[in-house]
């Protein structure tokens, strides 16, 4: 077929065919005649993964090539893909995201990438089209703000200081999973405070690592967040049950979404050894939920010389006799368990 033939095709059909091409080799079509020299240009999906990087000597000039390629693109990018294990280039790498953001950027992925927070910062302000953002083990943040009209989904997995979203009125669904907490003892500002700023459109949250930790850093506000409202599923993780700041920070997440109709918790392994100087447990304002029920199962399960289970209610206690009887059926490691129930 030749290739005046081949211009002739519709243009989604010539995208496609450069699209399934190596970016390299997609360049290299302009040689053919004039009216192929710019039609790679409309590429809607740049691919610059490992692949690419070995097709030349040296990063430099695969750098330089990638910076020709946005110099000389036209119409819009759907999909940009960079990746190599040893490209270090803050200055680079910010450049390139500031001309996608020229180009109707919705979505942006970056893992393993250091970069300059006061930078990273400026660029996502510049996207104003945002709707995903997921960091994956990149720089240590001091702090990370997010300041994104159109952003809806968040996902982060590292190291902060600081989380706070300014200005994010659609967000629906925030993953936080962090790795290690730096400490600031300046901080006397509620970091839950802090992280559920301004959420109205909240929907479903995911924490793990030590962001239950965090959250209680700073203290526990009083009035809970506005942002927890509208919240219908959340998912903790790496839930260990050990420590009070971090279940004290599960339980008034949990109860300060009163739309929550899905609730995951996996908890780290546990052996009974975590529990075993336990002797009495007391719960106040105790309902009868299912996930209460399976805490106090839990409890029995862990604590060999448990003596005694102190419940009180407020007179909303719903199934009341069945509930204890069912309860007081699970044993656990706990044979001598005595119960005591008293409702207001």
């Amino acid at each position: 077929m030749k290739s005046a033939t081949i211009s002739n095709l519709p243009y989604n059909v010539l995208d496609k065919i450069l699209g399934s091409l190596p970016l390299k080799d997609a360049v290299k079509t302009s040689i053919l005649s004039k009216d192929w020299r710019y039609k790679w240009v409309t590429r809607a999906e740049l691919d610059f993964r490992s692949e690419f990087f070995t097709s030349f000597n040296d990063n430099q000039e695969a750098k330089k090539t990638i910076y020709q390629v946005l110099r000389l693109h036209q119409g819009p990018i759907l999909k940009f893909t960079l990746q190599h294990p040893n490209l270090i280039c803050y200055r680079d790498i910010y450049n390139w995201m500031l001309f996608l953001s020229k180009k109707n950027l919705i979505s942006v992925n970056l893992q393993h990438v250091i970069l300059y927070p006061t930078l990273f910062r400026n660029l996502i302000t510049k996207c104003p089209l945002l709707e995903s953002l997921m960091l994956t083990r990149c720089t240590a943040f001091d702090v990370l703000e997010i300041d994104a009209p159109n952003l809806k989904y968040f996902d982060f997995l590292g190291t902060s200081k600081s989380i706070c979203f300014k200005n994010v009125p659609m967000l629906k669904t925030v993953g936080v999973c962090l790795n290690r907490i730096l400490m600031d003892t300046s901080n006397f500002c509620s970091n839950l405070t802090k992280l559920f700023h301004f959420m109205p459109s909240l929907e479903e949250l995911e924490l793990g690592g030590s962001s239950l930790e965090y959250l209680n850093m700073g203290g526990i506000p009083e009035n809970p967040p506005a942002a927890l409202n509208n919240v219908k599923s959340v998912c903790i993780l790496d839930m260990s049950f050990r420590n009070v700041e971090e279940v004290s920070s599960a339980v008034y997440l949990i109860t300060s979404c009163p739309k929550l109709q899905e609730l995951t918790i996996e908890s780290k392994a546990i052996s009974c050894g975590a529990m075993k100087l336990l002797k009495s447990v007391e719960m106040h304002y105790f309902i009868g939920f299912e996930m209460e029920i399976e805490f106090v199962k839990f409890i029995l399960a862990s604590a060999p010389i448990l003596k005694e289970i102190f419940i009180w209610n407020s007179g909303q206690f719903h199934r009341g006799t069945q509930i204890m009887d069912e309860i007081k059926q699970f044993h656990g490691e706990s044979p001598n368990v005595r119960f005591k129930f008293e409702e207001m």
